[in-house]
């Protein structure tokens, strides 16, 4: 912890300890699967989603170049709130930012078949 140099190193809360340990074993699986082989799979995935939606036409707000993006793909579409909400019935989790489009991420605890999954309803309901 660092502590400010003015008045307001004294507005410091109590450090969240049981939540720390609520992380350690999800820290431990990162360190297991490796944060390279997590990124690489991201990488893959998120290019295979840009291209699928590239593919048909959909408009993509997110970079091409890998190293100017996260592990999540903008795609736009029109009324993204309610497309949340109608893939969500389908078992898809996404969110949406407004005027940018759907947020779609993948996980290294995905496997490709749910990508593809997704992606595919995803196209069923454009």
């Amino acid at each position: 912890m660092r502590y400010d140099n003015s008045v307001r190193r004294f507005a410091q809360g109590t450090p969240g300890i049981p939540a720390l340990y609520s992380v350690l074993p999800g820290l431990k699986i990162i360190e297991e699967v490796g944060v390279e082989t997590i990124r690489a799979e991201s990488e893959r995935r998120t290019e295979y989603m840009i291209d699928f939606a590239l593919e048909r036409g959909w408009k993509v707000n997110s970079p091409r170049d890998v190293n100017q993006r996260g592990g999540s793909v903008m795609i736009y579409v029109e009324d993204g709130p309610t497309m949340v909400k109608r893939l969500n019935e389908r078992k898809v989790f996404v969110d949406c930012r407004p005027g940018v489009g759907l947020r779609m991420s993948s996980h290294f605890f995905n496997t490709d078949e749910e990508v593809k999954e997704a992606m595919e309803i995803l196209h069923e309901l454009i």
